[in-house]
C-alpha cells in the first residue's frame, strides 16, 4: 500500500528554524489538518536533517496520508509567520 505525504518546507533549501519557531509551526499544522482532532489515522512529523533532502530541504514538516490534497495560501502564509520564514509544499506518493 502507498503513503501520500504533503511536505512543507522552507522555500530556501538551506535554512531551518529554530526548535521555538519550529514547534510553533507544527502545532498550527496540526490545527489546520483535517482528521487530526477527529482521531483518523494521520502523521505528522518533523524533521530537521543534515543535508539537503529529496525534498529539497534541510527542515520538514510532513503529514503523511492528510484528509486534503494542499494546504491553502492563507493557511502558508500562517505557517510561514509561525515559522519566521517563507515555505511551500511539496506532495509525494511513496
Amino acid at each position: 500500500m502507498s503513503d501520500d505525504v504533503l511536505s512543507i518546507i522552507p522555500t530556501d533549501a538551506g535554512w531551518q528554524p529554530d526548535r521555538a519557531a519550529a514547534d510553533r509551526a507544527l502545532v498550527l499544522v496540526e490545527r489546520l489538518t483535517p482528521g487530526v482532532v477527529d482521531g483518523v489515522d494521520v502523521e505528522i512529523d518533523m524533521t530537521w536533517h543534515d543535508a539537503v533532502t529529496a525534498v529539497d530541504a534541510r527542515f520538514e514538516i510532513a503529514v503523511w496520508n492528510p484528509e486534503r490534497l494542499w494546504f491553502d495560501d492563507a493557511e502558508l502564509a500562517a505557517v510561514a509567520e509561525a515559522l519566521g520564514h517563507a515555505v511551500r509544499q511539496v506532495r509525494a506518493r511513496l
